[in-house]
């Protein structure tokens, strides 16, 4: 007869696991080194016991052996399930195998959903950035227009009254010629400063940002 093949023990990373019934083993990110060792329940001769396995979604064949161990390493995410069939000193092996069903979970970055959040991240990075930047020129938008208009209100108001005040004295004075020339440059220096001002203040205004301004 052909002999019953049973689970004895697993080992993960070198320390024993019990497999509840009718549930499967799960290993989780880091538990890279499994090994399941089973028996064939013939006792005739069973130095001869042979035994046959494989990893379904790992092993492509059968993995014939005389030692009843089978170890697995860096296995990837997913579900597989490990058949095991044994064979007795006549070579009748056992129908069906013995079938132990196995989960791995894979370590974050290898999940599916890994790649899309990384995706996300860097979408929602870029678009925070890009709001940080755009606040960043409408504050200095806003500076420029206070400076500007500080500059018009402020300046402009000076320099306008030095222009009249120095007309104003000129008026007072006709007939002191070093102290007209004077008062005439003082005119001549305002009116210059208050147009170079006024290329200031319009460079400075965000209104004329544009290439054809």
């Amino acid at each position: 007869l052909a002999p019953k093949v049973v689970l004895n023990s697993i080992q993960v990373m070198n320390r024993e696991r019990r497999l509840p019934e009718g549930q499967y083993l799960k290993l989780r990110p880091g538990e890279n080194v499994v090994s399941f060792e089973f028996a064939a329940l013939n006792y005739s001769q069973s130095e001869k016991n042979r035994y046959a396995y494989r990893l379904k979604g790992f092993d492509e064949a059968w993995t014939f052996t005389n030692q009843p161990v089978a170890t697995y390493t860096n296995l990837d995410g997913g579900d597989y399930t490990l058949e095991v069939r044994g064979a007795n000193n006549d070579g009748i092996w056992s129908v069906p195998p013995l079938c132990i069903p196995l989960r791995i979970i894979p370590p974050f970055y290898q999940t599916w959903y890994f790649p899309v959040l990384l995706i996300l991240s860097v979408l929602i990075a870029g678009a925070l950035l890009a709001a940080y930047r755009r606040s960043q020129r409408q504050a200095l938008e806003l500076i420029r227009n206070r400076i500007a208009r500080d500059l018009h209100d402020d300046m402009g108001s000076t320099l306008s009254s030095i222009r009249f005040f120095s007309e104003y004295a000129r008026s007072k004075v006709a007939g002191q010629e070093e102290l007209d020339s004077v008062l005439q440059r003082i005119s001549s220096s305002a009116a210059s400063l208050s147009e170079s001002m006024q290329d200031i203040i319009w460079t400075i205004n965000t209104r004329h940002d544009q290439l054809e301004d």
